[in-house]
Parts: C-alpha cells; sequence; structure tokens
C-alpha cells in the first residue's frame, strides 16, 4: 500500500461522511471536501474515490508528500486537511526554525530531511504535538467549539499520537 493510501485511510475515518454543522466555517462537508473549498464541487454526491483523488491532487501531491518519509508525510497530510495547508505547513516550518512561508518547497524538504535522518520519531512526536497545542487552544477560544467539536478533535489528537508510537515498534525476531 502506498504512503498516499495509507494516509488517506487513516484521515477519512476521521473525516466521516456529508454534514452541514453551524458551527463548521466549512459549510456542507463530505469526507472532509467542504463547499467552501469546493464552491463549484456537489459536496452531497461526492463520490469516495472523487474525495480521494482530490486529495492526492489538491493536498498530497500539492505538498510534495511524496518526497517526505512516512509516517510524517501522513501526519501533515491529517494536519492539512483538518486544519488547512498554511496551519500545517506553517507549525512544520516553525519546528524546523526556517523561515515560514506555508509551502514545501526545497528549503522545507531539506530542513525535514536534515532533522528526520538525525531523530524522524522525535520529528513526528514534536511536530503532533504542536498541533495538538494548536487544536487545544481552538476549543478553548470558543465554547461553541468544545461543545460542537471539543472531544472529536482531543480523540483525533490522542489517536494520532498513539498511531504515532506504533509506527516506530520495531518487531525482531
Amino acid at each position: 500500500m502506498s504512503d498516499f493510501d495509507k494516509a488517506f485511510e487513516r484521515t477519512i475515518k476521521f473525516e466521516g461522511g456529508l454534514s452541514c454543522h453551524k458551527d463548521d466555517k466549512g459549510g456542507i462537508t463530505k469526507f472532509g471536501i467542504s463547499s467552501s473549498s469546493y464552491p463549484n464541487l456537489d459536496i452531497t454526491n461526492l463520490t469516495i474515490d472523487k474525495a480521494k483523488e482530490i486529495y492526492r491532487k489538491d493536498f498530497w501531491n500539492k505538498l510534495k508528500l511524496d518526497q517526505i518519509q512516512f509516517p510524517l508525510n501522513a501526519l501533515i497530510f491529517d494536519f492539512t486537511v483538518h486544519s488547512g495547508q498554511n496551519r500545517a505547513v506553517s507549525s512544520l516550518q516553525e519546528i524546523l526554525s526556517i523561515s515560514k512561508d506555508g509551502i514545501i518547497g526545497h528549503t522545507t524538504l531539506q530542513a525535514i530531511k536534515n532533522k528526520s535522518e538525525q531523530n524522524l520519531k522525535g520529528l513526528c512526536i514534536e511536530y503532533q504535538h504542536k498541533r495538538t497545542l494548536f487544536i487545544l487552544n481552538l476549543i478553548l477560544s470558543k465554547q461553541s467549539y468544545w461543545d460542537s467539536f471539543g472531544r472529536g478533535w482531543i480523540n483525533r489528537m490522542v489517536q494520532s499520537s498513539n498511531w504515532i508510537e506504533q509506527q516506530f515498534i520495531y518487531v525482531t525476531s
């Protein structure tokens, strides 16, 4: 299974089916694809295959995630789907101590390579920690976020942290 397929399979479990929640700025949303981001797309009739195609083209490929080692690429993908490219990439760039522009270009790819060669697991944990702090601050900023999304978002953060640990369990015979 490709890195993209593994990341997509993991993320889509959190994104769910059709919804239109009053506190969700995305409007009508299905499989995490929102009408505010794709105003010309018939969200209601969106298929899982079309959603996967959108995620591959507009998220995975755009972010050059095939050039980043698994599982970090899957974490970046999930953060981007959940909170947007600028937030996800800028958070990573801050950890890497490079200029934040929200774009994965040559400088970001090189910094990821350098840091992940030293300690990929540590980079993944630090990135997830940064994301979790962002989500907690967001939840605490508005009561309706907690009421509507808090438990689900916290569950997603806990599951993501546990998932990172599972990716680094080495079985020896």
